[in-house]
């Protein structure tokens, strides 16, 4: 609403967007800058982006939506991961996931051996997905 009393031209920002439709409603209201700690809050709380192929048009959630929260996120401390070998997203290029190195059974036991290391793959993962999100937000902004 404010936005509208302003030029077209002038930019907008915000700095603390906390949740996936906080992001999103920013970035369909032209929001040009958009701040969040989001990537490290869902890792500190185990939680890793399940967001699926951001290149298509389709929505981002992944096909296994009913173990995801309203951020499109997945637990990584549920006990459904524990003999889980897959990476935490397919064809996710992330530190993380690319060669399948760290599965989701491995960040899983390191959650419940408490090493710092499973917040530290969760954070670069999640980071690797807001970073494509932001990119996608800002290439279809520059189509319009």
């Amino acid at each position: 609403e404010c936005k509208q009393a302003f030029k077209s031209e002038t930019k907008f920002g915000i700095s603390s967007a906390s949740t996936l439709d906080q992001i999103l409603e920013a970035a369909k209201s032209g929001i040009s800058t958009i701040g969040t700690a989001a990537p490290m809050g869902w890792a500190r709380e185990f939680k890793a982006v399940a967001w699926s192929d951001l290149d298509s048009s389709e929505s981002i959630f992944s096909k296994s939506s009913k173990l995801l929260d309203k951020n499109g996120c997945m637990d990584m401390s549920d006990e459904v991961y524990f003999r889980d070998a897959s990476p935490i997203l397919e064809g996710c290029n992330c530190l993380a996931c690319k060669d399948n190195t760290f599965t989701r059974s491995y960040i899983h036991h390191l959650i419940k051996a408490k090493e710092l290391l499973a917040e530290i793959l969760i954070f670069a993962h999640n980071l690797h997905q807001i970073l494509r999100l932001f990119q996608k937000l800002s290439d279809e902004s520059a189509l319009e």
